[in-house]
């Protein structure tokens, strides 16, 4: 068994230190310049309303069996979001943004004070490993509440992940957004309900 674990967290090791991994592009990363994508707002026009967000086509609700997860690319990793606190997603582009929050927060959207903020996912998630010339941040999948968004650069596919399959983050100490790895996907799963106490946390 600890063999077993010392397997999985290599694995994440080499996740994290290597942003090009099979499945992504090969190509010169193009960079992202989200700033000149998508058109600051003063606070006052950003009341205007925004496109309702796209239902991400779900499979049943999880079970105790089988967690049900939409899978994103970020940042050269393949991530999986639970469905159960997915509300929709959202071209980046199709969204007017205030611009304003810290460097983790690519902007946020809505009418205040409902403000739905926009996570930089890898710089909020593998900020030892970020680098700008990697983002190429297209969608934003909306999370259940709407007070926050996760950017990533693409939507891939959902996908059942048998609960005993999961290989179960053990270390509390870092990474507390991560649930566990599943191995046929080669996914990093979120724990969402931490990642939002943490995000709250970080603009109390």
């Amino acid at each position: 068994m600890a063999d077993q674990k010392q397997v999985v967290y290599e694995y994440l090791e080499a996740l994290l230190q290597d942003p090009l991994l099979e499945g992504v592009v090969a190509d010169e990363p193009v960079v992202a310049d989200t700033a000149s994508a998508v058109e600051p707002v003063s606070e006052e026009v950003a009341g205007v309303a925004e496109p309702s967000p796209v239902e991400v086509p779900a499979v049943e609700a999880s079970t105790g069996e089988e967690l049900n997860c939409i899978l994103v690319d970020m940042h050269g990793l393949k991530l999986a979001i639970p469905f159960d606190h997915v509300e929709g997603s959202m071209h980046l582009t199709d969204l007017a943004l205030s611009l304003e929050g810290p460097d983790w927060m690519i902007g946020r959207f809505g009418q205040a004070p409902a403000w739905t903020r926009i996570v930089d996912t890898a710089r909020w998630l593998i900020p030892e490993r970020y680098k700008p010339e990697y983002s190429r941040y297209l969608e934003v999948v909306i999370l259940k509440g709407r007070r926050w968004a996760l950017a990533c650069d693409g939507l891939v596919q959902s996908v059942r992940i048998p609960v005993a399959a999961i290989n179960r983050h053990q270390d509390a100490r870092q990474r507390t957004w991560l649930l566990g790895t599943y191995m046929p996907e080669r996914c990093a799963i979120l724990d969402i309900e931490q990642l939002l106490l943490e995000l709250e946390a970080a603009c109390a």
